[in-house]
């Protein structure tokens, strides 16, 4: 893969991948809702910089779920995502046996 960091933080990489045409996400640790949010709206801005279709969301080094974040993702951050351009979103799920619901 060929990769140029857009967005480095603690929590998150977004680098875009030349190679496949995309943005790739790379999530760390255990993430608060105010940073999974933050975060969205981060690739939003990305994705209409870097005019993508497409993105691979890796949550593999995520230790936990966030059920307010998720549904703000269902309910306001995927319809943006779309009328920003995604056509394609694939979603990379932690192995992590002690990943778990934590709720606000």
């Amino acid at each position: 893969m060929a990769q140029r960091i857009l967005h480095q933080v603690p929590s998150l990489t977004i680098a875009y991948d030349y190679t496949d045409d995309c943005l790739y996400l790379d999530w760390q640790g255990n993430l608060t809702d105010e940073e999974v949010m933050h975060g969205a709206l981060k690739l939003l801005e990305l994705l209409r910089q870097e005019r993508c279709t497409k993105v691979l969301n890796d949550n593999t080094h995520l230790t936990g779920l966030w059920a307010e974040a998720a549904r703000w993702g269902g309910e306001v951050f995927f319809p943006q995502l779309h009328e920003a351009g995604c056509h394609y979103f694939a979603w990379v799920h932690s192995p992590s046996a002690t990943a778990s619901f934590r709720r606000s």
